[in-house]
């Protein structure tokens, strides 16, 4: 019973974040942080006169430690945080970064070059992306190599059940 309140109350902040932009959210040890600086709408007209968007969000993670838990309970999180209209986009893309002294809100405000030459390569830790609504990738990232990725089977990321 304790977890299943547990489980509820982690749900219902998932859910304030993604509604209301709170500020941060805890999973453990793991603080999870909006990085709306470097967050990205792109809207694209190809040569038939067709709109194509593609939008990009991007988060910070403290004390992310690679482990299978944190793993899934990022990849729980990545539910709550996909919009509900996500079929609207062409692409649709969620980052996760290690918080760093070059990776978060006031550093990247005032160098967003460095989102290119550093964080992509030091601290880009989680991607899933979907296409047209359709969740096509996750990867895993370590010192900007992919460890893990579900490119090869397309399965939608689903939140964990709580027994």
């Amino acid at each position: 019973m304790a977890s299943f309140l547990k489980y509820q109350l982690l749900s219902l902040c998932f859910v304030c974040q993604a509604l209301w932009g709170c500020s941060q959210t805890k999973i453990g040890p793991m603080t999870v942080k909006p990085l709306p600086t470097v967050n990205r709408l792109d809207t694209l007209t190809d040569h038939s006169g067709k709109k194509h968007i593609y939008k990009f969000a991007n988060y910070t993670v403290s004390h992310f430690d690679y482990s299978s838990a944190q793993t899934r309970e990022i990849d729980s999180l990545v539910q709550t945080l996909k919009p509900a209209d996500i079929a609207q986009y062409d692409q649709y893309s969620i980052y996760f970064y290690k918080e760093s002294d070059y990776t978060n809100n006031q550093h990247l405000k005032d160098n967003p070059r460095d989102l290119q030459r550093h964080s992509n390569q030091y601290d880009w830790i989680y991607e899933a992306n979907w296409e047209r609504g359709q969740f096509f990738t996750r990867h895993i990232v370590k010192d900007g190599d992919f460890i893990y990725d579900k490119d090869s089977v397309k399965v939608e990321i689903k939140a964990r059940k709580h027994q």
